[in-house]
């Protein structure tokens, strides 16, 4: 399987769920509940209000944020 096939398939799976988007430079970072996932861009909704759309391309990472459900 291609790379960036499983790397699509990882990105799905997480729709729905609390994500943290790192930047490039890992200065900044968004937290908050990803909804979709489209060729070039995440669309997360912002723990602090907010929707925004995130290009890929500038993103250095992303990752679940483990519930409490998941710690237990």
């Amino acid at each position: 399987m291609a790379e960036q096939e499983i790397s699509h398939k990882f990105e799905n799976q997480m729709v729905g769920r609390r994500v943290t988007v790192r930047s490039l430079n890992w200065e900044r970072q968004l937290t908050g509940e990803l909804l979709k996932v489209e060729k070039y861009y995440f669309v997360l909704r912002l723990d602090n209000g907010g929707v925004i759309g995130i290009l890929k391309h500038s993103a250095g990472g992303i990752a679940p944020i483990a519930t409490k459900e998941e710690t237990a």
